[in-house]
């Protein structure tokens, strides 16, 4: 998996390396956030809300790290009150 290359493909308008970008890193995605959450319902609401935010700041992005800024993204881009909910 090369993803700085699906980033790069992806912000010059790729849709399929968005898919391949979201098929490679939901394991590890789910993972993480599993080991801090354990009601399905706030996992899966933080999934969503991680890849929402990946879609919405995509030109941000600099696919040179992508891979650091994705997972602070996962780690503290979450909604402290669904946490705490």
């Amino acid at each position: 998996m090369n993803l700085e290359k699906l980033v790069l493909d992806y912000k010059n308008g790729s849709e399929e390396s968005f898919d391949r970008i979201y098929k490679e890193t939901l394991p590890l995605v789910k993972s993480a956030i599993l080991n801090y959450i354990t009601d399905r319902e706030i996992v899966m609401d933080l999934i969503q809300d991680t890849y929402l935010t990946f879609l919405e700041k995509k030109d941000s992005y600099n696919a040179k790290c992508f891979t650091t800024c994705f997972w602070l993204r996962v780690f503290f881009g979450w909604d402290i009150i669904k946490l705490e909910g």
